[in-house]
């Protein structure tokens, strides 16, 4: 009990002598919080242009996947077309 007693009065203290500061210490602090914000907003900036190079290459790969898909049916339409002629090349040969 007694630490916590200790510990109130240092933070009663503590908060009396920020109260007692003048003025000045206040205007000095708010100026380095502009800096943070800048960096914020930089940081949401690359956030955004990353997201956007994201979107871009997924972009590409969906369009290279449907383009390998294309090709892939146009490969299965020709070899059906193939198997078809064979089947047919195949009937019109007389039997013996």
């Amino acid at each position: 009990m007694k630490r916590l007693a200790l510990v109130a009065t240092v933070l009663v203290l503590a908060a009396c002598e920020k109260k007692d500061a003048p003025a000045d210490n206040a205007a000095a602090a708010t100026p380095a919080m502009a800096p943070a914000a800048a960096a914020i907003d930089t940081a949401a900036k690359k956030m955004d242009s990353l997201a956007s190079k994201v979107d871009t290459a997924m972009k590409k790969v969906d369009s290279a996947a449907k383009g390998a898909m294309d090709a892939g049916k146009k490969a299965m339409d020709a070899g059906k077309s193939a198997m078809d002629a064979g089947k047919a090349a195949a009937a019109s040969v007389k039997k013996p």
